[in-house]
């Protein structure tokens, strides 16, 4: 397993997130924006 390979396992698509939270994928962009989550994007 490479390195870039071991990070993207640690990361939850939006839509995993969303689903989790019973949330449209619109409002965590939202809750992004407005500073209340932070994402960290796949290279």
């Amino acid at each position: 397993m490479t390195a870039t390979e071991a990070a993207a396992e640690e990361l939850i698509r939006i839509g995993e997130v969303a689903r989790g939270a019973d949330v449209s994928v619109r409002a965590v962009r939202h809750f992004e924006q407005q500073g209340l989550l932070t994402a960290e994007r796949s290279p």
